[in-house]
């Protein structure tokens, strides 16, 4: 089952984790990589109100926020297992560092983003094709990712985006005068700290099938995920570069490649 969270409220679990008493943390052998521990918050940290006020130990807090004693279901619990988030019954740590081989990427991955994506991002000099990764895309979109997300445990996060822009469209012409949501899937390899103002390279083969209803917008209905989101929910078009930072020269880049639809 999906479960929402702020975005916002990330570093203040993070923080919480952090600040847990070391007399509550009584685990001989367990070490969770500090790049970990925000991708361990982001998967869902939804423990009640009624259970943060009692005393819990770092155990109970990640069993709590995970949802499971064993999320990777590889049949090691959470706080002995070396790699919690992707399965890996044989524990193989080749290195001896206390992180499991199949999960290594993690650390890899925030190494590079750290050392260097970060600062590309920032300054949008990201080293992509452009005119390829557009010919790939259904959609090209300047968007402003939301708080509004839930991660599918296992999967990846879903993002409702804000469209400031759409540079290339998958939906039906008759439609596009009609203002559409859009969401969309990050997988857990995907790429780090998304918020704010980015462009978004996306792929959607069911956008240009939508017809809109008689009601529209939608009617909230209360825990169920909107019928628009079938059709409207998209994934990145390269797992690397589907999301890039902003410049008036990239988006100078895109106009000349993408005439006005």
């Amino acid at each position: 089952m999906s479960e929402y969270y702020s975005a916002t409220s990330e570093s203040k679990a993070i923080e919480r984790l952090q600040e847990t008493p070391k007399s509550n943390v009584p685990i001989p052998g367990m070490k969770i990589s500090t790049r970990l521990l925000p991708l361990l918050m982001i998967l869902a940290f939804a423990v009640s109100t009624a259970a943060q006020q009692e005393e819990m130990t770092f155990c109970d807090v990640v069993n709590a926020s995970l949802g499971s004693v064993d999320f990777d279901r590889d049949g090691i619990e959470n706080c002995k297992d070396n790699c919690m988030l992707d399965a890996n019954p044989n524990q193989k740590d080749s290195d001896g560092d206390g992180i499991g081989d199949v999960c290594e990427w993690r650390e890899r991955k925030w190494k590079e983003w750290n050392d260097s994506g970060r600062e590309l991002r920032r300054q949008a000099r990201e080293p992509v094709d452009l005119p390829k990764l557009i010919a790939k895309s259904s959609d090209v979109v300047l968007g402003r990712l939301t708080d509004d997300r839930w991660r599918e445990p296992g999967k990846g996060l879903v993002i409702k985006v804000e469209i400031i822009r759409r540079f290339k469209d998958s939906t039906d012409r008759r439609y596009r005068r009609y203002e559409r949501p859009m969401w969309i899937f990050v997988p857990d390899r995907g790429p780090l700290e998304l918020m704010d103002e980015l462009l978004l390279f996306l792929k959607n083969d069911k956008a240009r099938k939508w017809k809109k209803p008689a009601e529209w917008p939608e009617p909230f209905r209360r825990g169920a995920a909107p019928r628009a989101m079938k059709y409207f929910r998209y994934v990145l078009a390269d797992l690397r570069y589907g999301v890039l930072g902003v410049s008036p020269a990239r988006i100078g880049q895109i106009e000349k490649i993408l005439p006005e639809e």
